[in-house]
């Protein structure tokens, strides 16, 4: 039986801005599924739509990120008189310049394992086909997953045209296995709301053999035995929207802030050089 999977752009997405602590984790993921590839243990299925979606996907997550960041700071750019030190000032923007540069650091180093994924021998790159955009609409007018008629995006969908595209490469496979990897449980699960849900129905009549997953690390556990801790698992996230979690990464990276008002107390404030807006 021929083993087959697809990973979802928000899995690659979250692996190039995750969190400093975890980029090991994500290096290690990436190399695992490139080793798996190297073996022959599956194949990786690739729509057009993934490879057309990405680069835009990853630029609007940084993009968010650092505009979240800059709101943030504008917030405390302004504090009361006397609060804050001129060193200290310095010291918060330095905290927010490096959780800025060691996220794309991170960047730079998982696009270069992705662009490995992408370009294997393994990976079989599914060409989008105009024939897909109508079924996408057909999808969409039927009310049947992934189409969303409530959270928007147009009549035709991307992830409809992912589901198309799988169904048009397995079409003529007999004996075969797909596991599909997104963290979008809205579109894909059975259950919205309940982690290890199973694949919604209407995606599940499409394929004989389909397994379904929502995070990355916990499917390659699953399906190659690797070690992933479920703390690193939680890491690696459930949102299905890039921007859902950015105001938390963005309250870590200024967090030091409030402790710094509490030293502030006990120094000699100085004029500080932070322009007020």
């Amino acid at each position: 039986m021929t083993k087959y999977i697809f990973i979802d752009s928000s899995e690659f997405v979250r692996c190039c801005v995750l969190e400093t602590d975890a980029a090991s984790d994500i290096q290690k993921a990436l190399k695992t599924i490139i080793k798996k590839l190297d073996a022959d243990e599956f194949k990786l299925l690739l729509p057009e739509i993934i490879e057309l979606e990405f680069p835009k996907a990853l630029r609007n997550r940084m993009r968010i990120l650092k505009e979240e960041v800059d709101k943030h700071v504008k917030v405390k750019q302004n504090p009361k008189p006397g609060t804050f030190t001129d060193e200290m000032l310095e010291d918060i923007n330095k905290i927010i310049d490096e959780f800025i540069n060691k996220r794309e650091i991170n960047l730079e180093d998982s696009k270069k394992s992705i662009e490995k994924i992408f370009s294997h021998a393994n990976t079989i790159k599914i060409p989008l086909e105009e024939k897909f955009m109508l079924d996408a609409y057909k999808l969409f007018i039927a009310g049947k997953k992934p189409a969303n008629i409530i959270k928007g995006g147009g009549a035709i969908q991307s992830d409809c045209l992912i589901i198309l595209s799988l169904k048009k490469q397995l079409e003529n496979e007999k004996d075969y296995e797909i596991v599909i990897c997104s963290a979008n449980r809205e579109d894909f699960a059975q259950s919205k709301d309940v982690s290890d849900s199973e694949i919604h129905e209407d995606i599940k009549e499409v394929f004989s053999n389909v397994k379904y997953y929502d995070n990355l690390l916990k499917m390659l556990n699953k399906e190659f035995g690797t070690k992933f801790s479920a703390e690193q698992i939680e890491k690696m996230g459930l949102e299905e929207q890039a921007p859902s979690n950015i105001q938390g990464e963005a309250s870590v990276a200024v967090g030091a802030i409030v402790l710094s008002e509490e030293k502030a107390k006990k120094q000699v404030p100085k004029k500080a050089k932070l322009k007020k807006p």
